[in-house]
């Protein structure tokens, strides 16, 4: 199989524009590393690509699983592996684009403990604590046993520290401390596109506008007609604020500017987990869409030396 190239960033940095022009520039496929695209019907929030960018370029990892299921790392992992093997046999460049920096870590390196692994006993007293005792309780746990994996989970997302304090208790080993005991899967490339903050920031509040403008709320509505508020789909950013609009807690106004918010504060805790990847950063302010592609497909041959 041919080398990876990944191209990562933070939300509304311009990774799917300039993948789909990579790609059919390269003559390859794109496979989606985004945990919110996977989800069917999740369309506006997840800033998903329209019907006519899949029909310029087949993307692969979207609109795979419903909103009341489950995924992880490790699952996608396994989808990946299938995709991949799929590209081995048409000979294609994989190119794998999105935000989310777990998954991967979890494709492309091999660590000392089995993260699909489930364990019961402990996730159920860790769940029976948290609604005791609320999030920080929770997140005070791992601050304790794993400050690098508290430091990138933030403190509201009792489901990841829960995880990361699970393996912990289960193999003695740090969820962080994988990096340290990685073995290579795949060859792979990584670029982390990036900008100045301010500008990145301004871009993320004007695509939340276009969001809305685009139906974001209607979305939201129609979709909580279907599902259990409570299914993990609901969980992400955009839809979780807008649910509790809708059951009153807030007005409109305050539901989108809470959108915005938690929108930046992801895009820092990104930049945050790409820093300590092994990745060449690219300024998108600094370079136009050719200039970058012409950087990737100039680096890619000359690390492996491989034609595309």
């Amino acid at each position: 199989m041919k080398p990876i190239i990944g191209i990562l960033g933070p939300t509304a940095v311009g990774k799917s524009s300039l993948a789909l022009r990579l790609a059919k520039e390269i003559n390859t496929e794109i496979i989606s590393a985004d945990s919110m695209q996977i989800y069917k019907g999740f369309d506006i929030g997840t800033a998903k690509p329209t019907p006519e960018e899949m029909g310029l370029v087949r993307h692969h990892l979207i609109d795979i699983i419903e909103p009341n299921d489950n995924f992880s790392s490790y699952l996608f992992k396994e989808a990946t592996d299938k995709v991949l093997e799929d590209f081995a046999e048409r000979n294609l460049v994989p190119l794998i684009v999105g935000g989310t920096g777990f998954f991967f870590k979890n494709l492309l390196f091999e660590f000392d403990f089995e993260e699909g692994r489930d364990f019961l006993s402990i996730r159920e007293k860790l769940r029976r604590d948290y609604e005791e005792f609320g999030s920080g309780y929770i997140h005070s746990l791992l601050e304790k046993i794993d400050p690098d994996s508290a430091e990138i989970i933030h403190p509201n997302d009792v489901k990841k520290a829960i995880r990361a304090i699970e393996i912990y208790y289960s193999t003695g080993k740090r969820k962080s401390e994988g990096k340290n005991a990685q073995m290579l899967r795949y060859q792979n490339i990584l670029f982390v596109l990036y900008r100045d903050r301010k500008k990145l920031y301004d871009d993320i509040n004007r695509r939340v506008d276009k969001m809305v403008e685009d139906g974001l709320f209607e979305e939201v509505e129609k979709l909580s007609k279907v599902f259990r508020q409570d299914c993990p789909a609901f969980n992400g950013i955009g839809y979780k604020e807008i649910i509790r609009y809708i059951n009153g807690e807030y007005d409109k106004n305050t539901a989108i500017e809470l959108v915005k918010q938690h929108s930046r504060n992801y895009a820092k805790r990104q930049i945050t987990f790409y820093k300590k990847m092994d990745a060449i950063w690219l300024n998108a302010d600094e370079h136009s869409s050719a200039e970058l592609i012409d950087i990737i497909k100039t680096v890619y041959f000359d690390r492996f030396n491989i034609k595309i």
